[in-house]
């Protein structure tokens, strides 16, 4: 295999104006329609505020409510209008749920077609006398359609226009779709005398504001009987939380009625109540016989480098277990390893093994390098007396991840523990917490962190190990050829994709999401009495999320191997209905890995399946792709690389690798129809990202493929500018050709923005009439609207006409950057990957762009002598 090539250093620009974007015509009420909608709310409003407010406040300070503004629209400078009215204070904007078109707010596409719209949700605290000046805002502009609001109080008027609703945060809001209510509810009827609640806190800038809000709830705690357990601020994600226990019997009754008559719950300090102790896995399934290896075939003759780059934050993993021993650090700084049985090393030892070794089944080699292992689960005893590893009851996640995420990269007691690390597995997920529109805080934590320390997680979708109605009888879908079978199997995933979300931190938009799709190593016919789902091995797991991410953005964005996912039917009847569900075997099929067993045995396997195996996974080809970059540092011209971009160069090459598989064509024939064939590539990608990894093209290149790489950072409004000289064999040739391109960075984040992202960076894409599309590429995977919509852009783009093009013809791709949330002055780092591949041509594909790149490179810079990092 070839090296691959690197681009000179980019020439720097600055972006011209692009074309600007038309969105649909909106339709938004009349102003007599809005002074009927709205008059007697904001009168209400007023009337009404001490409606709700505690009856105790500790430190006597004036109430204050948090005001919801929904509107149809954003409203620029809402935040600047606001800050000028003293008594209210900007908490934040976000995204709110879908307005369905009715009579006063739709919108009309070019066909005139009524859609729904998203709504934007404005949230500000307010006391009385701040809410009585809105109020005289409101009653000047409902008389006065043309009213001149004062200098820097013109939004206020485009909010009255498109206002949909306003109103006091409750406690509706407080619990709505946080899961809390079925989560007291499940405690209470396993009889639980305590439940532990998340309490999240509207975060003020002012630590004084914080401290009171603090001592209310405590109060308010007090009262209940409540203890204290644990409390978090974050002020960069503007995140405080408090984390309580309450006797059971306080709230048994607000379950029974749904009266909100405990004052917590009212509390206006409060955003959420959340539950906690949720990232649960079970330690094992089943009393089964483990497989066990001889241990004379288990070690490994790699010299382990003890400067480890991958970090794992999962259970605790059994470090001297003969398949991966010599090849873990554990830091418990917590000492939660006290509270392991080696029997109950299960999940971390799983994903350390998938990490270090891989499927056990593929004989592959050793990573190079020891695996960072941090235990953030801790074994505990259910109710149900099952064991579980999980994250424990009486610790915030969010305070959790975000002191070990530090302690890797700052000093604890003049020590800094893991700098050399560039990538952090997770495969932990919160079931309870699903994305919809707003990002979690543990999500806006790895964001952050993922900037602030330029490292890249790697985290697990989550899992939906749902029953399957297949909306046949047992007796029909028996007589159903296999074909037939599985078409039924994907349409009946196909109608519960609304409920299949990303868990908790999966939404992160810095991160790479990993999917499962339904692969592992063993033959057809070693599970015999299970029904395999797809004959297809490059499926996308049937217990895969089926979403998009944030603002329609490509999440999961990769698929790695899972392992496979059996059934079986759950009647036994001829007559019954046929429902699938999940065998939870430690049999095959699946991915092998190692395990402690029943009895902590350190020669023992497992077979598991999943998303937190392809995370697993992921992580372990970066440890790869990390030595490929460490090679090119050596190569003639690899001082142009900066060591300083490693994560988010890691980042792109292996989104790189990922195309769309020959499974597509399975998605096509059973889902594509009348209503979605326009559309159907983004419906596409919510099952399959950007595609499954090719891991073998991702280190190097052959001869008819030429791979090239650079990474920097780039500031606001600027272009880089990269080309390469286009192949003299190729010109006037009608054979395949494939241009691959992935950009990837982290973005800065602001929280009280609903964009969030602040830095979108992205490629013109060469297809069409491009004036740029000399290789007279038509064809593209992916939708092109959503693949610029994360922190990744990855095109795969393909044509097969005959091109002439001059000798010396070069193809540039012009990389843009542009903030989103008014932040000018960023610098954002990035990785851009670009493969130009002619397959089965045996053109000199390779060697002819390797000398146009030569030339380049010696018009810019002579040549020194190479650098390591």
């Amino acid at each position: 295999m070839k090296p691959i090539l690197i681009f000179p250093k980019p020439a720097v620009s600055k972006k011209a104006p692009g074309n600007s974007f038309v969105p649909n015509k909106r339709h938004l009420p009349s102003h007599a329609r809005q002074k009927e909608r709205m008059d007697a709310d904001f009168t209400l409003l007023e009337n009404n505020f001490n409606n709700g407010l505690l009856s105790v406040d500790p430190d006597g300070s004036a109430p204050e409510r948090m005001l919801v503004f929904e509107t149809a629209d954003s409203v620029k400078n809402f935040k600047k209008a606001i800050s000028k009215i003293n008594g209210l204070e900007f908490i934040n904007d976000m995204l709110g749920d879908v307005i369905e078109p009715d009579g006063d707010f739709y919108e009309l596409d070019k066909k005139g077609k009524h859609l729904g719209q998203s709504s934007y949700i404005y949230l500000t605290m307010s006391n009385q006398k701040a809410l009585k000046k809105i109020k005289d805002y409101w009653d000047k502009y409902k008389d006065d359609e043309t009213f001149p609001f004062p200098t820097g109080f013109a939004p206020l008027g485009y909010l009255f226009d498109q206002l949909k609703t306003i109103r006091f945060w409750d406690t509706h809001d407080r619990l709505y779709k946080t899961g809390i209510i079925e989560n007291w509810e499940e405690r209470i009827a396993e009889g639980q005398d305590v439940v532990p609640v998340e309490i999240e806190l509207w975060f003020s800038s002012n630590a004084e504001v914080r401290a009171e809000k603090e001592a209310r709830v405590r109060k308010l705690v007090k009262i209940l009987n409540g203890k204290i357990l644990t409390k978090c601020t974050i002020d960069e994600i503007r995140y405080q939380s408090i984390l309580v226990s309450i006797q059971a019997n306080s709230i048994a009754q607000f379950i029974k009625d749904n009266k909100s008559d405990i004052e917590l719950l009212r509390c206006d300090d409060v955003m959420f109540f959340r539950p906690t102790g949720q990232c649960v896995t079970p330690v094992n399934l089943h009393d089964e016989e483990q497989e066990s290896i001889d241990d004379t075939i288990l070690n490994s003759d790699v010299d382990i480098n003890d400067e480890p780059i991958i970090a794992l934050l999962d259970g605790l993993p059994l470090a001297n277990h003969t398949w991966i021993k010599d090849s873990i650090y554990i830091d418990d700084p917590d000492g939660w390893s006290t509270a392991y049985k080696p029997k109950d090393q299960v999940h971390g030892t799983g994903m350390a093994s998938l990490i270090i070794r891989g499927d056990y089944l593929l004989d592959k080699p050793t990573v190079p390098r020891k695996l960072y292992c941090r235990p953030i689960l801790k074994p505990e005893m259910t109710i149900s007396n099952k064991t579980v590893e999980r994250i424990p009851e009486d610790v915030l996640p969010i305070d959790l991840v975000h002191r070990a995420v530090r302690r890797m990269f700052e000093p604890e007691n003049g020590v800094v523990e893991a700098p050399t690390i560039k990538v952090i597995s997770l495969s932990v997920a919160d079931p309870n917490r699903l994305f919809e529109y707003q990002m979690s805080p543990w999500a806006k934590l790895l964001d952050y962190l993922s900037e602030k320390y330029q490292v890249l997680f790697v985290i697990s979708a989550g899992n939906h190990p749902d029953d399957l109605d297949l909306g046949v009888t047992n007796e029909e879908f028996n007589k159903r050829t296999s074909v037939e079978k599985e078409s039924l199997i994907l349409k009946s995933i196909s109608d519960k994709t609304h409920l299949r979300r990303l868990m908790s931190p999966a939404e992160s938009i810095n991160a790479l999401t990993i999917g499962a799709y339904h692969h592992d190593e063993n033959a057809d016919d070693e599970f015999y009495g299970q029904i395999n789902p797809y004959s297809d091995r490059n499926m996308p797991s049937t217990i895969n999320p089926i979403t998009w991410g944030r603002k329609r953005s490509i999440k999961p964005e990769l698929l790695m191997p899972g392992g496979r996912v059996t059934y079986q039917l759950k009647g036994y009847s001829d007559s019954d209905p046929a429902i699938l569900k999940v065998i939870p075997s430690e049999r095959p099929p699946g991915n092998k890995v190692a395990s402690p067993g029943n009895s902590g045995s350190l020669n023992s396997f497992v077979y598991t399946a999943g998303t937190s195996n392809s995370a697993a996974l992921a992580s372990r080809r970066l440890c790869f792709l990390y030595d490929t970059i460490q090679d090119l540092y050596l190569s003639k011209y690899g001082h142009v690389l900066s060591s300083k971009y490693e994560a988010v160069l890691l980042k792109a090459m292996l989104c790189h690798g990922a195309s769309l598989p020959n499974s597509y064509q399975n998605l096509v024939d059973n889902l594509k129809n009348q209503s979605n064939s326009r559309t159907f590539k983004s419906l596409a990608a919510k099952y399959l990202g950007f595609g499954n990894v090719n891991e073998d093209r991702i280190h190097g290149c052959i001869d008819e493929q030429a791979t090239i790489l650079q990474c920097g950072e780039i500031k606001n409004d600027d272009s880089h500018v990269y080309k390469f000289t286009l192949p003299e064999s190729l010109s006037a040739k009608s054979n395949l050709r494939r241009l691959i391109i992935t950009l990837a960075w982290f973005s800065p984040i602001n929280n009280q923005s609903s964009i969030y992202r602040e830095a979108h960076l992205s490629f013109t894409p060469i297809t069409g009439k491009n004036e740029n599309n000399h290789l007279e590429i038509q064809k593209r995977e992916s939708d092109h609207h959503m693949v610029k919509n994360g922190t990744v852009q990855h095109e795969v783009l393909s044509g097969d006409r005959a091109s002439p093009y001059a000798v010396g013809t070069n193809l540039e791709i012009i990389v843009d950057c542009k903030t989103q949330t008014g932040s000018s002055d960023i610098s954002i780092p990035y990785g851009l990957v670009v493969t130009l591949d002619v397959p089965d041509s045996k053109l000199p594909i390779y060697e002819e762009v390797k000398a146009g790149l030569e030339i380049e490179f010696k018009a810019k810079v002579a040549p020194t002598a190479p650098l390591v990092p």
